[in-house]
């Protein structure tokens, strides 16, 4: 028989031992528990990662200031001083860029907004900017990426800092559990965004104490950069339906047991006087066992 969340809620309430909801409210473990279903569904991912270097002393980082990286390559053209337009021979354009997205000549550092997409050539009709002689030349490394600006982010899902997955948490939350939590000064413990429906500013509390390593030139793919001491953030920019609390989850009960697991875990994480660590370390064990029979990660 199908359960919802409020069923599933009832099973994490009961793992929490608080059946009476002194601790963690209703509404606040059905959102843990969407949050677990976007973790499983995101192993069938359509989400974007974005790294995002990070600056002491520094909470607010705007997300569209970063941009997700397309391609790399060299030009080909044969050419020197090109104002406006990059050429590669081994590259198909056509399939992956489109107008508006950016171009940045790494050798001269210098960048142009796209005007025209051939398959084998692209057009800034305004100029590069920004570099040493403001041209490409042969063999001049080149990324392409689109900056989030032109996207509707509708979801961020998840923050990455030094490696480890943090707790979403409003400033309500924070000053109901972890009183103070403005004086911390040990390095990011939670995240959030400045709206949940069109969200453009990631929050962390507490700041970075340090600076991160410098944003990388080559390539711009967030996953094989150094995440030391930096973020990374997933977000979606692909609508997600809302599921109502009392609506039928058609799951099989494995999928069911590893979503309760990962919420468990997740809330029982959270600092405060209802922390409880070693209960978060076995849920998450349990629910990541879970997905590993299930063939996910």
């Amino acid at each position: 028989m199908p359960n919802s969340l409020n069923d599933l809620a009832t099973r994490v309430s009961m793992m929490l031992q608080d059946e009476d909801h002194r601790a963690w409210q209703v509404s606040e473990v059905i959102r843990e528990l969407d949050n677990a279903l976007m973790h499983l569904a995101r192993s069938h991912l359509f989400a974007e990662f974005v790294w995002i270097n990070s600056v002491q002393h520094q909470s607010l980082y705007p997300l569209n200031e970063q941009a997700i990286f397309l391609l790399a390559g060299l030009d080909n053209g044969g050419g020197t001083d090109n104002l406006t337009t990059l050429n590669d021979s081994t590259a198909n354009f056509t399939a992956t860029v489109i107008i508006g997205d950016r171009v940045k000549n790494l050798t001269d550092g210098s960048s142009g907004i796209i005007t025209t997409v051939n398959a084998t050539s692209l057009v800034c009709l305004a100029g590069f900017t920004g570099g040493q002689e403001n041209a490409v030349d042969t063999g001049d490394r080149y990324v392409v990426e689109r900056p989030l600006v032109t996207l509707r982010i509708v979801s961020v899902d998840g923050c990455l800092y030094d490696g480890v997955e943090l707790p979403y948490a409003t400033e309500d939350r924070l000053d109901r559990l972890t009183p103070g939590w403005e004086l911390r000064r040990t390095g990011p413990k939670y995240w959030s965004v400045d709206s949940t429906e069109t969200p453009s500013v990631l929050r962390v509390h507490p700041p970075p104490l340090v600076t991160g390593s410098s944003v990388p030139v080559f390539p711009m793919d967030p996953l094989p950069q150094r995440w030391q001491e930096n973020f990374i953030v997933v977000l979606s920019d692909h609508p997600q339906q809302t599921i109502d609390a009392a609506e039928e989850i058609h799951l099989l009960q494995a999928y069911e047991d590893a979503v309760v697991w990962d919420a468990v875990s997740r809330m029982s994480s959270w600092e405060g006087e209802f922390q409880n660590p070693s209960l978060s370390t076995v849920a998450g064990a349990l629910a990541q066992l879970v997905r590993q029979r299930l063939n996910i990660s």
